[in-house]
């Protein structure tokens, strides 16, 4: 009989010794954003529309601030890769405008060039930001 109470016993002290040994796990803390978004969050940068002019001439008459010149571009990694796109460097040109709180971009020069290294073609657009104020 003392034999099969033994690993009973055994069982029971195991068991109650896990049971001094558990820590229950605390919750996963709030994070801050949950706490206060609207103090947290920040406003979303909406890129503000560029307009793009490719003759000088249309800024006659409009005064206008210009804050510096800007570039885009679109690579082409290899020959079997998608071509390289000038409307993509355009984009990205007036995207860069935009940080610069530009409404305008003179568009000096865009071009696909094959002379870049690092790129098997690149397409470049090269331009004046503007503040033009109407």
């Amino acid at each position: 009989m003392r034999l099969s109470l033994l690993p009973l016993c055994m069982v029971i002290v195991g068991l109650t010794g896990c049971t001094t040994q558990y820590k229950p796990v605390e919750p996963f803390p709030e994070k801050p954003q949950a706490q206060h978004p609207e103090k947290l969050r920040k406003p979303a940068h909406r890129a503000t529309p560029v307009q793009l002019y490719t003759n000088p001439a249309d800024l006659i008459n409009k005064p206008f601030r210009d804050l510096g010149e800007v570039s885009g571009e679109d690579c082409q990694t290899n020959a079997q890769s998608s071509p390289p796109n000038l409307n993509t460097a355009r984009k990205r040109m007036q995207l860069k405008a935009s940080t610069l709180k530009a409404n305008a971009v003179l568009v000096h020069q865009c071009e696909v060039i094959s002379t870049n290294s690092g790129c098997y073609r690149q397409a470049v657009c090269q331009g004046s930001a503007l503040k033009v104020t109407q």
